[in-house]
C-alpha cells in the first residue's frame, strides 16, 4: 500500500472557518487537512511537496449547494 501524498502550502493569508492567519502553513495528507497554523509553528513533514503561495490568500473550497430542483422537479413549484 502506498503512502498518502503530503503537500505543504505556504500561504500569505489563510482563512479557516474560525480564524484568519497571516503567514500560515497548511499540511495536506492524501485527501485530508492534517494541520494548519502559523508558519513557524507547523512543521513540514519530510518528503512533502511544497507549494509557494505566500503572495496569495488561501481559503476553503466554496461549494454552492443552491439548486432549483432535479429529476424533473422544480422546487419553485412547491407550495
Amino acid at each position: 500500500m502506498s503512502k498518502a501524498k503530503i503537500v505543504a502550502i505556504e500561504a500569505g493569508t489563510l482563512f479557516t472557518p474560525t480564524k484568519k492567519l497571516a503567514s500560515a502553513r497548511l499540511i495536506i495528507e492524501g485527501n485530508s487537512i492534517a494541520e494548519v497554523g502559523e508558519a513557524e509553528s507547523v512543521r513540514i513533514p519530510a518528503g512533502a511537496e511544497k507549494v509557494e503561495a505566500s503572495q496569495f490568500v488561501v481559503v476553503p473550497g466554496f461549494i454552492d449547494s443552491h439548486i432549483h430542483g432535479c429529476g424533473g422537479v422544480d422546487v419553485m413549484d412547491g407550495s
